[in-house]
Parts: C-alpha cells; structure tokens; sequence
C-alpha cells in the first residue's frame, strides 16, 4: 500500500472515527486524508455535527465547500470561507480577501502554501501563531521563520491537550 492510499478516507463512518480519535496519527488522515463526494455528502447528512471538519479537511473539493457555505453554522461558513480553494473560486466572498482587518493574511514559511493567523490555544491560554495548511505553530512575538516552527500537535501533546483545531480560537 502506498503512502497516499492510508489517507483515502473509505467511509463516513471512518472519516468520524478519525475525527473523534485522540491518536494525532488518526486525527491528522481525517484533517489531510481524500474523499469521494459521496462519502463527504454521507457525512454532512448523517452527521451534522461533523460538517465543521469536513471543511477543514484539506481535499475536500470545492463542491462541497459551496455546499457547506449555505450551513446554518457560523463556524462552519467561516472554516469555508477562510479556505484557499474557496478565495481563489470566490475572491468576493472569501474571508482571505477581507479588509476589514479581522483577517491576518500572513504566507507561511515553511510550507509556502497556508496562512499563519494567531490563535488562543484554550487549555494554556496561551498565544501561537499557526499555519492553516501544514499545521506548523510559532510562539507570539518570535519571528516567522522556517527553523524554528515546531508542529502543532506536539506542541498541545506537550501541553496536556488533544492536538485538535477545537482547542483554538482565532485572534483577529
């Protein structure tokens, strides 16, 4: 079995179980593992509560992005929102292009592809700065450089936290 294919999510079911695991490794396939559309349909339908985590998924296609920007959820308008697929599909909708400075948008070194924003880590309260797409995280204040980032799901192990999203909040 090749590397790509221990991502493929083969079910709803699955895709939850990832998601509700505490193991970082399982955690990470239902943030970064691909899906067909219907298996991402079958869990928006059967399990509502999960459609925040379907739109941080980073494959979900942008069929189910549009799909999921209608969800009575702000959180879950929001995640859409902030999705690059989505700015470059719907610049005028996106939050990456907002002006209103509630957005950071800040390019992220080491992965050259997400956003670093600054977040609220709930179980210390203390201030990181994370990227959106390679999860990499850096202390508030320190610079933004490539070799000194460390990943977040160590960084809330070594904390005592889960290693998931849920535990931030976005700064502005």
């Amino acid at each position: 079995m090749r590397d790509n294919d221990r991502l493929v999510i083969q079910s709803a079911d699955e895709f939850v179980r990832l998601r509700s695991s505490d193991d970082p490794e399982e955690y990470a396939r239902a943030a970064h593992g691909a899906a067909t559309e219907d298996i991402w349909l079958d869990v928006i339908d059967r399990f509502p509560e999960m459609c925040f985590w379907v739109a941080q998924n980073k494959t979900v296609p942008l069929s189910i992005l549009e799909l999921l920007r209608r969800d009575p959820d702000d959180n879950v308008v929001r995640m859409v929102r902030s999705k690059r697929s989505w700015a470059r599909a719907h610049p005028e909708d996106s939050m990456r292009s907002d002006l209103t400075g509630l957005t950071v948008d800040v390019p992220c070194p080491r992965c050259d592809h997400g956003t670093v924003n600054r977040h609220l880590f709930a179980p210390t309260s203390e201030v990181v700065r994370i990227c959106d797409e390679c999860e990499s995280l850096w202390f508030d204040g320190d610079g933004l450089r490539a070799d000194v980032a460390t990943d977040f799901a160590s960084y809330s192990a070594d904390r005592g936290g889960s290693g998931t999203w849920s535990e931030l909040s976005t700064l502005s």
